[in-house]
């Protein structure tokens, strides 16, 4: 390897900004060069034929597919999280006009922010065009970065969401309060005992009672949810006669645990 080719391995490796430079200059360039796209599937159909153990009969293709995924599934699974992360970080450059911050708060820590629907159309969107989770930054590179987006962080995420929930002129009936009323108070009766009556998020100290939320102390939150059939965490807690291994997170913390295993707090 030459020096200069040197220099530009170890810039595009611990240099974010000129990275994601590359990146948006090779997106571009994909999706607009015919030639240049064609070359690059040619590429990948070649790379796969030396990487790939072909399979000798079609019926044993699976397994043999299987096999090179057995030995080889630490680098898989890397690449693919190199890639979703890239990704992730393209999007959120490019939607904060290279600031990186929520456009509410301000928060930078890159750990806690997401892509909003501006117009509040995130659950039809995704539900319509398949995009839910990371996928989203996927179908937004795809489609050369559309407008009707912004970036915020999980909490003013969250905050706008519960906002335009209680803005809703419903006509409710009088079980219906009633019951919205019970569940409010079970939940700040689960937060005021998980939070030792603090009612703060046990990381960042965030006060506000809006964004605080129940975290899995030993994580597998969704598998224990979804094993238990549990539609409401805080009335489980609260019958359950608050069993240990829970805690008082805000949105913020919770997902960067839950997402990276660790809280830039």
């Amino acid at each position: 390897m030459t020096k200069k080719a040197e220099y530009k391995k170890n810039r595009y490796e611990n240099d974010e900004d000129y990275r994601n430079n590359i990146l948006k200059k090779e997106r571009e360039r994909y999706h607009s060069n015919k030639e240049y796209r064609e070359s690059k599937i040619k590429q990948a159909k070649e790379y796969s034929k030396t990487h790939v153990p072909s399979a000798p009969q079609k019926n044993n293709k699976k397994k043999y597919l299987g096999i090179y995924y057995t030995e080889h599934r630490d680098e898989i699974l890397n690449n693919v999280k190199l890639r979703s992360i890239n990704s992730r970080i393209e999007v959120l450059y490019w939607y904060s006009n290279g600031l990186m911050k929520c456009n509410v708060c301000g928060e930078d820590h890159i750990e806690f922010l997401c892509i909003d629907h501006i117009d509040d159309n995130g659950a039809e969107h995704r539900k319509e065009m398949g995009v839910g989770g990371d996928r989203i930054y996927k179908y937004l590179i795809r489609n050369k970065f559309p407008e009707g987006y912004q970036v915020l962080c999980n909490n003013c995420n969250y905050l706008k969401e519960h906002i335009r929930v209680q803005s809703k002129s419903k006509s409710k009936t009088t079980y219906a309060i009633a019951r919205t009323k019970q569940r409010k108070n079970t939940r700040l009766k689960v937060l005021y005992w998980y939070s030792n009556g603090l009612m703060k998020c046990e990381c960042c100290g965030n006060d506000d009672i809006r964004v605080l939320t129940i975290d899995h102390i030993n994580g597998g939150g969704k598998q224990h949810i979804t094993n238990h059939n549990i539609t409401d965490l805080y009335e489980y807690l609260y019958y359950a006669n608050y069993p240990e291994g829970y805690q008082i997170l805000c949105w913020n913390c919770n997902k960067s645990y839950g997402q990276y295993g660790y809280c830039p707090h």
